[in-house]
């Protein structure tokens, strides 16, 4: 009897440690490459607080996972701001408190007064553009029309960001028409521009950010590119340039949404108190070529890095650039149909060649 008193006391202190020790991990679900090692290294030395990261190739793929697990498959997630109303509607989010995060006072104002600002913890924000080989193409776009109205010579050579609404966003500028269009008009010619342009494309999915990423291979001549991903790679090869086209472009705001019940634990949000430290911010803004949304952060960055034209784009482009907003479930469902029946044609094409 002793024994087995004994043994069922150890074992509830057992249960307690390691109930104690699961409490003490994180999960971050993310785009690959889009947190420095570094802070988070820092981040557990100092707290003992392990934060495991697991990554999503597109926003389809991460909704998708969402979707099966009524978002509880992670603690936190980072999303693009405008498709925070679905998850809201859902029910899956935590609201952010504001007073277990007091650094959000170094956040940009503009940056918390956004739709939806009550579920999301801002992080960086940028735009899209489009990065191409100077030794492969002959005619420097300048615009998306010049980029869904390729040369000749570019067939099967230019890549694609593996999002509907970065792809659809941009063809919508190539004719004129806004990146929030509703209208079954636009969506027609955008279809029409699609079906000319299916054959140039190489392949959807984010560019690598290293040697053997697929233009630096000289495998893609061209692709569209969020603005801190190609100032990684032209800074591994100077055949690379990058342009904001002259239509304008996106500007995206991303964020760190928490699920409801990783809300409970303090955890959570101590990590994200700790990244709007003005000097993590910094840091992290550093690393990844991206505008922070923390101000006070910025006197912690270099003058270079601030005067990039790249990062900070000159407020002509920025007239001429919108901000992604929710669209209604019509507008949607007319989109994602645009972008899986490019994506079809392009598979179909490929299969063609093999």
């Amino acid at each position: 009897m002793l024994t087995r008193v004994i043994g069922g006391v150890f074992a509830i202190l057992l249960w307690g440690d390691l109930a104690f020790a699961q409490a003490q991990r994180v999960s971050l679900y993310n785009w690959p490459d889009y947190f420095p090692q570094s802070v988070i290294d820092i981040f557990e030395q100092q707290t003992s607080i392990k934060v495991d990261i697991f990554d999503y190739a597109s926003d389809e793929e991460k909704d998708a996972v969402l979707y099966a697990t009524q978002a509880k498959s992670h603690d936190i997630f980072v999303t693009s701001q405008f498709r925070l109303p679905n998850y809201i509607a859902s029910d899956w989010l935590a609201q952010v408190p504001k007073d277990k995060l007091p650094n959000l006072k170094h956040v940009d104002p503009k940056w918390l007064d956004t739709e939806n600002a009550n579920y999301c913890v801002p992080y960086l924000w940028g735009t899209l553009g489009i990065l191409y080989r100077k030794d492969r193409v002959k005619t420097p776009p300048t615009s998306w029309n010049d980029f869904f109205q390729p040369d000749e010579t570019l067939k099967s050579s230019i890549g694609m960001i593996k999002d509907s609404r970065d792809v659809i966003g941009m063809a919508l500028l190539s004719l004129g028409f806004t990146l929030n269009e509703t209208r079954m008009y636009a969506f027609r010619q955008v279809e029409r521009r699609l079906a000319e342009f299916d054959e140039y494309v190489a392949d959807f999915q984010i560019l690598e950010l290293s040697e053997k990423s697929q233009i630096i291979q000289g495998n893609w001549a061209m692709s569209m590119a969020y603005n801190g991903d190609a100032q990684v790679l032209q800074s591994l090869n100077d055949q690379l340039k990058f342009v904001l086209p002259k239509e304008g472009t996106a500007i995206w705001m991303d964020c760190f949404a928490v699920n409801h019940e990783a809300a409970k634990k303090p955890i959570v949000w101590e990590f994200l108190n700790y990244i709007h430290q003005p000097k993590v911010a910094a840091k992290i803004a550093d690393s990844l070529k991206f505008a922070t949304t923390n101000k006070s952060a910025e006197q912690f960055l270099s003058a270079s890095f601030k005067r990039n034209p790249v990062i900070y784009p000159s407020q002509a482009i920025m007239n001429r650039s919108t901000v992604y907003k929710s669209l209604p479930t019509n507008a949607r469902l007319q989109l994602q149909r645009l972008y899986s029946n490019l994506m079809y044609r392009v598979q179909r094409n490929q299969q063609s060649k093999m």
